[in-house]
């Protein structure tokens, strides 16, 4: 369910971020810019592809684990699993993508450093 909400706005920001990566293209005043759009682009793309993979992983594994659990922790269980599947994608969709979108604007500043 909550991937009904996030993979829209995934790729809406896709379709934002190339379209700014095409009007660097047309727009010779933007081409500086290029580099850390591609880098948001790519590592952000790559963050949440990634972030989405792991929080998957933890579901599968918070699902088989609950299986072996007593009656008596169903409560705490229950509970767990439906905050890891309901806010867990947001989360790691949220937070992939972010930190990839850092990493990425990180290395394109790479030889930007030594001509302080």
């Amino acid at each position: 369910m909550p991937y009904f909400f996030i993979l829209p706005a995934f790729v809406l920001v896709e379709a934002v971020l190339l379209t700014m990566l095409a009007a660097s293209f047309a727009a010779p005043g933007l081409n500086r810019y290029r580099p850390h759009m591609i880098g948001v682009l790519v590592w952000g793309t790559l963050g949440f592809v990634l972030g989405n993979i792991l929080i998957i992983g933890l579901m599968l594994g918070a699902f088989l684990a609950a299986d072996r659990t007593e009656a008596g922790d169903w409560g705490v269980v229950k509970l767990m699993l439906g905050a890891l599947v309901f806010i867990g994608p947001f989360a790691a969709s949220l937070a992939g993508g972010g930190i990839g979108a850092l990493v990425g604007i990180r290395r394109s500043r790479g030889g930007e450093r030594g001509s302080a």
